[in-house]
């Protein structure tokens, strides 16, 4: 995980080689079709603060924040239900906007460190930073924080897809700042490339 940039609440990028070429990472959360999406083939939406953004509105998202999708040699969007609706699916509309390979997901993607961790714990540090630094301003305890979870996360800190299609596991649905809850499921691993 390199260069990791945090968009905004449960939404943040990174780097990382994919099949020995320079690949960007999507995570944000996204939402299951609606019953009449299903036979339109009409893909999902991302959510960011409970906000819906279509594939357009999320590269423009992305390129408000510098991350430009499109300089990189392909994308993975983690984003559940990105790749549902066939060709019309979100992941589709992304790939035909950027003109790069993306590999999405059709249904949940199970990951082992997903956008609402990544922001739980960014919020735990920036608390933490606050703290030890009570007369910084808002801004500088800000890049503090992303700068030591960036380094963290350098280290070595796992951001991985869950790939044993079908596995039961147990899953972490806790909400930010919420208490702890988990639920049972079973792994879904259903990749798709568009190109």
């Amino acid at each position: 995980m390199k260069n990791v940039k945090f968009i905004g609440p449960e939404i943040h990028t990174f780097e990382d080689t994919y099949k020995g070429t320079k690949r960007l990472n999507v995570t944000v959360h996204g939402d299951a079709p609606r019953p009449g999406n299903l036979f339109l083939f009409n893909g999902t939406k991302a959510y960011i603060d409970d906000v819906p953004y279509d594939a357009k509105g999320l590269l423009a998202l992305l390129k408000s924040e510098g991350v430009s999708p499109e300089q990189f040699d392909n994308v993975r969007l983690l984003v559940c239900y990105g790749a549902n609706g066939i060709s019309k699916s979100f992941a589709k509309d992304f790939q035909k906007l950027i003109k790069r390979p993306v590999k999405a997901f059709e249904g949940e993607v199970m990951l082992n460190y997903g956008s609402t961790a990544v922001t739980a714990d960014r919020m735990e540090v920036l608390k933490e930073t606050a703290r030890m630094f009570p007369n910084a301003q808002s801004q500088h305890i800000q890049r503090m924080a992303d700068w030591r979870l960036r380094k963290e996360f350098k280290a070595g800190a796992p951001h991985d897809v869950l790939k044993e299609h079908g596995k039961k596991i147990i899953i972490d649905v806790t909400p930010l700042e919420g208490l702890p809850s988990f639920k049972t499921g079973r792994i879904n691993y259903r990749p798709r490339h568009y190109s």
